[in-house]
C-alpha cells in the first residue's frame, strides 16, 4: 500500500477510529523505546505497594546475642494473593529495653548489656515481636595463622588459632582448638597444630573451638609440592581460586634484581591470533620426541592451544580446536578479529589434562565446546570435546514455552575455568551486552565431561551475565562457588529466581542442583542496572581468616567504584534502604570506575588489597582486623588508562613483594615495590631502543609470573620477560 492510499484511508475512519489508532502508534513507540533501552518487555516486577498486607513475621524468630555482637534481623511481608517479600521498605524497628539491646532503622540488632528485651517490628498495621537474650561476651570467630597456603615435601608449618570474642578481645586458643584435615596422608599433623609435608596433595587444615553458643571454625588450604621451592606450576587464572592473585613462591625475581639493568624481554613467540586468556606454566613436562620442558601453554582467539617452551620460546606444538567466529559475524566490535578461547583454561597436574572451553562457528551456527587436552601433545582425551549447552525452565529473554535454552550467539565465555572437586566449572557472560543473554555456569565431570550441573542467574529475567573481567569464580575450603553477576534483574528479595547485580555464593545440593545458599546484592541495584554500574565488573576474592568478629570475608568491587567486604557466613542479601547489613562498604573511594579485579597480598607487618580504577592510579589499602582502611596507604605516580589494571603479586613467602601492572592495551609492564606503589622497580618502556616494548595489547589480560619470568599475551605474541643474562 503506497503513501496516498494510506492517507486516504486514514481520513475515511471515524474520530473514534483514528484515535485508536494514533493510540495505538504512541503505544508502539513507547514500547520501542522501553525494548532498546532495557529489553524488559517479558518480564514485570511485581509492585507490593498496591497488594493487601496481611501478616509480617521476623526471621529468626528467637536469637540469643553474646554481648557487642550485632545481628540482622529480616522482615517477611505476607500478602493476601499468597506473594512475599523479603525485607520490604518502610519498616519500623523498637526495642523495649535500648539500654540492653541496640536496634537500628534497618533491623540491626547490636548487645549492648546482659538481658532481655523484646524487638518489635511494624509494617502499616501489620506488626511482629521477638525476644532476644543478651549473654555474656563469648569467642564468635576464629582465625588461623599464618596464610601459608603451600609447603614442600618435609616442610612444615606452625598454626596459631586467635579467637575473637563479641566484646572484641582476642584470645591464643591454639592449643584449645580440635585439629582436623580433609586428607590426613597428604601431612602429619600435632596436636599443636604443627603440619608436616608427606606426600604432594592438597588438605584443609580446620581448627575448631566449641564455645558456650556453639562450633565455631577456622580453616586454610594448604598444598603440598614436589618442588623443594614448593612452586609446582600455574594451573589457572591467577595461581589459585581464592582470587587474590599472588605467587608467595618466587624465590628468583626480587626488588632488587627486576631492574632495567638486569630484567627485560627476553622473547616473543609468535600465536596465530589474539591473546585474552592468561598463559599457563607446567614445570618438566616430558613432550613425546621433543624431551622434558617447562612449558607455557596459552589460548588463542584463533581457536588454537599453543605449547612453547617457557624458557626459550620454541613452540613444541599447537593444537587448533575448530573454526572461531569471524569478524563479519560478530555484532560486538570491541573484540576481534576472530572470537574463539576467551576464558583461561585450567589445567590438572595429576592427570595432566588441559581443559578449556572454544566458540566455533561452522554452517552458520555458533557453538561452545569443553575440551580436555593432553598436556603433553595436546590431543583431545577420551570423550572430549562436549557441547556446551542446557535447557531450564525459565520465562526470561530467548525463553520459549517457559523453558530457556543457552544461546552460544549471545554469550561470552570471559572467566577463567577452574576445577572442583572432579568437576569443571565453566561460566558466561555476554558479548558487549548484545541479545538475549543471561548468566551461566556449568559443572561437568573431569573425567566423563558429563555435564552434573547447571545455574542461570536470570531465568524469569534478562541479563546477569557472569564476566568478572576475566576473573575466575572463587571457590572456598568448603567448595562452596562465589560469582558477581551483572545487569540484570533481581528479585530473590521477592523469593524469585533473579540475582542480577548480586554476588552469589553457590552450593551444590543433595540432589546435584547448583544453587544460590546465600548472597549480597546492593540496596542501589535497580538504579545500577539502570545506569550500567554493574557489581560483576571484577572478580570476588576470599581473603585469609582475619581477626574480628568476622573472620571468613569475601571482597568485592562494582563498576561504580564501591567497594564492599562481606561476611561469607551470612552475606548480608539485600536491604531496601543501605549497605549496613555487611561488614564494610565503601563507596567513595574512587571517583572514576572499576573495571578490573583486585590483589590481596601480606607479611609481618601488614596486610593489603591493591585496587586500580579507570584512568586511576593503582592503590593499596590495608586490611587490619578485618576491616579495610578508607584512605589509601600508598598509590603510584601515574594513573592507568581504560580500564585499569589487574595486579599480580609475586614474593618469597613474607618478602621480596613487587606488584605486577600490564597497562591494557598499551602492553607496558610494570613492577612496584608491594609495601610501598610510590617505589615503580621496572616499567618495559624505559629501556634504550625500546629493547623490552610489546606490541599493543588487548583488554583485561594479565601477567603471570612463574619461576623467574613473567609471561603474558598480546595481539599475536606470548611474551616472556626475565633476568638478561
Amino acid at each position: 500500500m503506497g503513501s496516498s492510499d494510506s492517507t486516504n484511508s486514514f481520513g475515511l475512519l471515524s474520530g473514534r477510529g483514528k484515535a485508536i489508532i494514533i493510540l495505538g502508534l504512541v503505544s508502539l513507540i513507547l514500547l520501542g523505546i522501553a525494548c532498546k533501552f532495557r529489553h524488559r518487555i517479558e518480564h514485570f516486577r511485581p509492585d507490593f505497594r498496591f497488594r493487601t498486607l496481611k501478616a509480617i513475621t521476623i526471621r529468626p524468630s528467637t536469637l540469643e546475642l553474646p554481648l557487642g555482637a550485632r545481628r540482622r534481623l529480616t522482615v517477611i511481608a505476607h500478602y493476601g494473593d499468597g506473594s512475599v517479600e523479603e525485607a520490604p521498605t518502610n519498616v519500623q524497628w523498637a526495642s523495649s529495653s535500648p539500654d540492653v539491646l541496640e536496634v537500628s532503622p534497618e533491623g540491626i540488632v547490636t548487645g549492648a548489656k546482659v538481658g532481655l528485651s523484646t524487638v518489635q517490628s511494624t509494617l502499616k498495621k501489620a506488626s511482629d515481636a521477638m525476644n532476644v537474650s543478651v549473654v555474656p561476651a563469648a569467642p564468635i570467630a576464629l582465625a588461623i595463622f599464618p596464610t601459608v597456603q603451600s609447603i614442600s615435601v618435609g616442610g612444615s608449618v606452625q598454626y596459631k588459632v586467635m579467637s575473637t570474642k563479641s566484646d572484641g578481645s582476642v584470645t591464643d586458643v591454639t592449643n584449645s582448638v580440635r585439629w582436623t584435615l580433609s586428607n590426613s596422608s597428604t601431612v602429619e599433623l600435632g596436636s599443636s597444630g604443627l603440619v608436616r609435608g608427606q606426600v604432594p596433595g592438597r588438605t584443609v587444615v580446620q581448627a575448631e573451638l566449641t564455645t558456650p553458643l556453639g562450633k565455631i571454625e577456622t580453616e586454610s588450604i594448604l598444598t603440598v609440592t614436589s618442588a623443594s621451592s614448593g612452586f609446582d606450576g600455574v594451573f589457572m587464572y591467577r595461581y589459585d581460586e581464592t582470587g587474590a592473585g599472588q605467587n608467595r613462591f618466587e624465590t628468583i625475581l626480587n626488588p632488587s634484581n627486576v631492574r632495567s639493568a638486569t630484567f627485560g624481554k627476553l622473547f616473543a613467540a609468535p600465536t596465530d591470533g589474539y591473546v585474552y586468556a592468561q598463559p599457563l606454566y607446567v614445570p618438566s613436562v616430558a613432550i613425546p620426541d621433543q624431551g622434558v620442558h617447562n612449558v607455557l601453554y596459552a589460548a588463542s582467539e584463533n581457536d588454537t592451544i599453543f605449547a612453547f617452551d617457557a624458557d626459550s620460546g620454541m613452540e613444541l606444538f599447537r593444537k587448533n580446536l575448530g573454526p572461531s567466529v569471524p569478524a563479519r559475524e560478530l555484532t560486538c566490535k570491541e573484540m576481534g578479529p576472530s572470537i574463539g578461547i576467551t576464558g583461561t583454561p585450567v589445567i590438572d597436574p595429576k592427570t595432566r589434562t588441559l581443559y578449556v572451553a572454544a566458540r566455533t562457528y561452522e554452517n552458520g551456527v555458533n557453538s561452545f565446546r569443553l575440551h580436555a587436552l593432553d598436556t603433553a601433545t595436546g590431543n583431545e582425551k577420551s570423550g572430549s570435546p562436549v557441547l556446551i549447552t542446557a535447557t531450564l525452565p525459565g520465562r526470561g529473554g530467548g525463553s520459549e514455552d517457559g523453558k530457556l535454552t543457552f544461546d552460544a550467539a549471545n554469550q561470552l565465555q570471559r572467566p577463567g575455568l577452574l576445577l572442583l572437586d572432579g568437576r569443571v566449572v565453566v561460566a558466561f557472560g555476554s558479548l558487549c551486552d548484545r541479545g538475549t543473554f543471561h548468566g551461566w555456569l556449568f559443572l561437568y565431570d573431569s573425567s566423563s565431561l558429563a555435564q552434573t550441573a547447571v545455574f542461570v542467574t536470570t531465568p524469569d529475567g534478562h541479563h546477569g551475565g557472569i564476566w568478572q573481567a576475566g576473573g575466575s569464580p572463587a571457590v572456598d575450603a568448603a567448595g562452596n562457588i562465589y560469582a558477581i553477576s551483572g545487569d540484570g534483574e533481581f528479585d530473590a528479595n521477592q523469593l524469585g529466581p533473579d540475582y542480577g547485580d548480586t554476588i552469589m555464593k553457590l552450593k551444590l545440593n543433595e540432589s546435584g542442583k547448583v544453587m544460590p545458599d546465600d548472597y549480597f546484592t546492593p540496596y542501589d541495584q535497580r538504579e545500577m542496572d539502570v545506569e550500567n554500574s554493574d557489581l560483576g565488573s571484577s572478580g570476588p576474592m576470599i581473603l585469609p581468616d582475619q581477626l574480628g568478629q568476622h573472620s571468613h570475608l569475601l571482597f568485592g568491587a562494582s563498576k561504580g567504584g564501591a567497594i564492599y567486604l562481606l561476611d561469607r557466613d551470612d552475606m548480608g542479601e539485600y536491604l531496601t534502604s543501605s549497605n549496613s547489613q555487611i561488614v564494610q562498604c565503601l563507596s567513595n573511594l574512587f571517583s572514576t570506575k572499576i573495571h578490573t579485579s583486585s590483589g590481596y597480598w601480606s607479611n609481618e607487618a601488614g596486610q593489603w588489597i591493591f585496587i586500580s580504577s579507570v584512568e586511576g592510579k593503582l592503590e593499596s589499602f590495608s586490611l587490619s582486623h578485618g576491616l579495610l582502611s578508607s584512605i589509601p596507604d600508598s598509590e603510584t605516580s601515574m594513573t592507568f588508562s581504560y580500564p585499569g589494571v589487574t595486579p599480580v603479586i609475586s614474593s618469597n613467602g613474607d618478602s621480596d613483594g613487587i606488584v605486577w601492572a600490564l597497562e591494557n592495551f598499551s602492553g607496558v609492564l610494570r613492577a612496584f615495590s608491594a609495601t610501598d606503589l610510590t617505589k615503580e622497580l621496572y616499567n618495559s618502556n624505559e629501556a634504550k631502543n625500546g629493547r623490552d616494548r610489546a606490541e599493543r595489547g588487548v583488554q583485561f589480560y594479565v601477567p603471570v609470573v612463574a619461576n623467574g619470568k613473567v609471561y603474558f599475551g598480546s595481539r599475536g605474541h606470548v611474551y616472556a620477560y626475565g633476568l638478561l643474562h
